[in-house]
C-alpha cells in the first residue's frame, strides 16, 4: 500500500523564456562556467580522427568566461562535453542519423545527457553489425525520454530503454556538466556538413535557403511537446523498421543469461558484492543486454567486431540496484527478487503549470539499473577479501555451483582420483613456495643498504624527471597558446577565403567583362590610313589634348596665310581698302559679318598683338638706352 504522503502532488509553474530573460527557463545547474580553461590540464581535445597531414576540419576552443553551455557560438560552432569525445569515442562530424535524432528532439547535442549520446552511437554500431538500417522511428520505439527539471526550469534530457536491448554506458555520469568546450567547423566541407538547403514557396515562387541540420544552441522548442509525442507507436512503423527491430530483439534474446549480484554492507561496514539468490536458494540468472560500455570502449573497428561477435556468449555478472528500504529485507547473501521494467517516462506537454509527483523510495529493483561489474576486473576472477575480512568464509560459506556438481558427479572415479592427486600436488607446491618465500622475508642488512642506495639514486633521477616535467608543462602551455592562435588565424583565413570567393565574378559576369574588353580593344584599334601622330595616344584625354594642340597650330597657320594674302593684294592693288576685314570675319549676303563667338576670338587676337607690340617697344627702348650709355662712356 502506498503511503498517502507519496501520492501528494504540488503544482510548480513552468518557467518560459521571455524577451526580458530569454534563458529564464534554464536550470541553475546548466548556468555554470566550464572548468576547461586554457590553463586546465589535462584536457582531452581530440574531436576528429586525422591521419598524417590530413587537413583539419574541426577544432576545439575554450569557452570564454561569459559563455555557458547553452550559449550561441555562431553559425558553425556548438558546445559539447569532453566526456563525449574522451569516453564515448564520438568523433566529428556527427553521422546523419545522430543529427536526425537531435533535429527530431529539437535539442542541441549538449542538451542531452552523455549517456543518451552513448545510446545513439551504440545503436548505430549494432545496426551496422546486424546489417539493419538505423532509423529515427525505430530508435524512438526502443528508447523513451526523461526530462530533468527543477523549480519549473529545465536541465538535461535523458534517454532510457523502453525495450530492453541496451545497457547504459555507466549507471551515472558525474562531473560532465562543467567540462565542456566549443567545437567549431574549420573547413568549408565541415561547415557544409552542419547545414542543409531547404526550398519553400514565397509569393508563388520557390525560394531556397540554408538552415542547420540540428539546433546549435539550447532551445525551448523541445518542451512545447509532450515526451510521448516524440516516441514511435508500433502501428506507425514501416515494415522495414519492424523487421529490423525484430532482428535486434531476436539477437539479444539469444544472449547467454548472466548471474545476478548485488552490493551489501558487511558487519564492519564494508561494501561487498554477493550473489543474488532466489526463493529456492539458487542464484538468479537474467537475460543480458547489449553492453554499451564495452562496445564504446573499443579503440578500433576490428576490436569492436570481436566484442560484438562474442557478446552473445559472455555470461558476465549483472549488478542489481536496490533502494535503501528494500536492502533491509534482502539477505546479505541475496534473496529472491524479481526485476520490473522502469515506469513510463511520458510527461505532459508543457503548459502554464506542470504536475510534479513527490519523490518516493523504490520498493522494487529497477531493471534499468542493471550495470556490469567493475570493468577493470572483467575477464579475471576476483579473489575473496580474506585479509581485509578475516571471517569472510564464516559469513559466506563456500558452496559448489550446480553445474560444477554435475561435472564432478559425472566424472569417472579414476579421472577424479587423478585430478585430486594433481590438485593436491599443486597445493603442496604452493605450500613449499610460501615457506621458501617466507624464509627470505628477512632481507640481510647488506641487501637492504644496497636497496636504500638505489632508492636514493632513483630519487635523484626522479627530481631530474620532475624538472623535465615542469619544463614540458611550460612548453605545453606555450604550444596550446600558439595552437589557439593558429586556430583563430585558420578561421580568419577561412572567412577571408569565403569573402574572396564571394568577390570573384561569376562565369556570366566574366564573359560580359571579356566582351567589353574586346569591344574596347576593337574601338581603340588603328584605322586604315591613320597617321603615326595619333597612334601614340593611349587615353581619350591624351587624344583630346593632342587634337587641341593641332587645332591651335592650324589656327596660327591660317592667320599667317590670311595676312600674307592681304599683303600681296595691297601690292597688286595699291590703295586697296582692307578696313573692316579680318581673319575671324566672313561674308554673308554681300556683307562682312563678325558673329559673337568669333568676336571674342578677334578681341583675344588684338589683345595678344597689343601685348606683343608693347613688349617689342620696351625691348627697342632698352636697346637704345644701352647704346646711349655705351656712346657716353666711349
Amino acid at each position: 500500500m502506498v503511503d498517502e504522503s507519496t501520492s501528494k502532488r504540488r503544482k510548480i509553474p513552468v518557467v518560459r523564456p521571455t524577451e526580458e530573460d530569454p534563458i529564464a527557463w534554464i536550470a541553475d545547474d546548466a548556468r555554470k562556467a566550464s572548468v576547461l580553461t586554457a590553463t586546465y590540464e589535462p584536457k582531452f581535445t581530440i574531436v576528429e580522427d586525422r591521419i598524417g597531414d590530413q587537413r583539419k576540419n574541426w577544432a576545439p576552443y575554450v569557452a570564454d568566461g561569459e559563455s555557458r553551455v547553452y550559449s550561441s557560438f555562431g553559425d558553425y560552432k556548438f558546445a559539447m562535453y569532453e566526456f563525449v569525445f574522451e569516453k564515448l569515442g564520438v568523433r566529428m562530424p556527427f553521422s546523419e542519423f545522430a543529427m536526425a535524432v537531435f533535429d527530431h528532439l529539437h535539442l542541441a547535442p549538449s542538451q542531452l545527457n552523455p549517456n543518451s549520446i552513448g545510446f545513439i552511437r551504440a545503436y548505430e554500431l549494432v545496426c551496422q553489425y546486424k546489417e539493419v538500417v538505423p532509423s529515427v522511428p525505430m530508435f524512438f520505439r526502443i528508447f523513451q525520454i526523461q526530462r530533468q527539471s527543477k523549480n519549473g526550469r529545465q536541465g538535461w534530457v535523458s534517454l532510457r530503454s523502453k525495450i530492453r536491448l541496451f545497457d547504459m554506458f555507466v549507471d551515472s555520469v558525474r562531473g560532465f556538466k562543467t567540462k565542456y568546450y566549443v567545437v567549431g567547423a574549420v573547413s568549408q566541407e565541415a561547415r557544409d556538413s552542419l547545414y542543409r538547403t531547404v526550398t519553400e514557396v514565397v509569393d508563388g515562387e520557390e525560394v531556397s535557403r540554408r538552415e542547420p541540420k540540428f539546433p546549435l544552441s539550447w532551445t525551448f522548442k523541445h518542451y512545447l511537446h509532450s515526451t510521448e509525442s516524440y516516441l514511435t507507436k508500433l502501428r506507425n512503423m514501416s515494415e522495414e523498421d519492424k523487421a529490423g527491430l525484430k532482428k535486434l530483439e531476436d539477437w539479444v534474446a539469444g544472449f547467454v543469461k548472466g548471474p545476478c549480484v548485488h552490493r551489501v554492507k558487511d558487519e564492519d561496514g564494508n561494501t561487498i558484492i554477493v550473489p543474488l539468490l532466489g526463493e529456492d536458494g539458487k542464484q538468479v540468472f537474467e537475460i543480458r543486454c547489449i553492453q554499451t560500455n564495452e562496445l564504446l570502449s573499443c579503440k578500433s573497428g576490428a576490436t569492436r567486431l570481436i566484442v560484438l561477435d562474442n557478446m552473445s556468449g559472455q555470461a558476465a555478472n549483472i549488478l542489481k540496484m536496490f533502494s535503501k528500504n528494500k536492502k533491509k529485507s534482502v539477505n546479505r547473501q541475496g534473496s529472491a527478487m524479481s526485476s520490473t521494467t522502469g515506469a513510463s517516462s511520458g510527461s505532459p506537454q508543457i503548459g502554464g503549470t506542470s504536475v510534479v509527483r513527490e519523490k518516493r523510495q523504490r520498493t522494487e529493483p529497477m531493471e534499468d539499473d542493471l550495470v556490469m561489474l567493475d570493468i577493470e576486473q572483467k575477464g579475471k576472477t576476483v579473489v575473496p577479501p580474506c585479509w581485509g575480512q578475516p571471517k569472510y568464509f564464516e559469513k559466506h560459506p563456500l558452496s559448489v555451483g550446480n553445474k560444477e556438481k554435475i561435472v564432478v558427479l559425472g566424472m569417472e572415479p579414476k579421472k577424479r582420483e587423478e585430478a585430486i592427486a594433481e590438485d593436491v600436488a599443486g597445493l603442496m607446491r604452493l605450500f613449499e613456495t610460501a615457506l621458501v618465500l617466507n624464509e627470505r622475508a628477512g632481507v640481510p642488512d647488506k641487501d637492504l643498504e644496497a636497496a636504500r642506495a638505489q632508492v636514493r639514486e632513483l630519487e635523484v633521477v626522479n627530481m631530474a624527471l620532475e624538472g623535465q616535467v615542469i619544463d614540458l608543462k611550460g612548453k605545453t602551455e606555450n604550444f596550446i597558446k600558439l595552437q589557439r592562435e593558429v586556430n583563430q588565424k585558420d578561421l580568419r583565413i577561412a572567412e577571408l577565403e569565403k569573402e574572396v570567393e564571394g568577390l570573384r565574378p561569376s562565369g556570366e559576369q566574366l564573359k560580359q567583362l571579356e566582351e567589353e574588353v574586346a569591344k574596347l580593344r576593337q574601338d581603340m584599334a588603328p584605322a586604315e590610313g591613320e597617321i603615326e601622330f595619333t597612334r601614340g595616344f593611349k587615353t581619350r584625354a591624351e587624344l583630346v589634348q593632342g587634337c587641341s594642340e593641332v587645332l591651335d597650330q592650324l589656327t596660327v597657320m591660317a592667320k599667317e596665310s590670311f595676312q600674307n594674302a592681304v599683303s600681296q593684294l595691297k601690292i597688286v592693288n595699291p590703295g586697296l581698302v582692307v578696313e573692316g576685314t579680318g581673319f575671324w570675319r566672313e561674308v554673308r549676303d554681300g556683307q562682312i559679318i563678325l558673329d559673337e563667338e568669333n568676336e571674342a576670338n578677334e578681341l583675344a587676337d588684338l589683345e595678344a598683338e597689343k601685348k606683343k607690340k608693347d613688349g617689342d617697344d620696351m625691348a627697342v627702348e632698352q636697346v637704345d638706352d644701352t647704346q646711349e650709355r655705351q656712346d657716353e662712356s666711349g
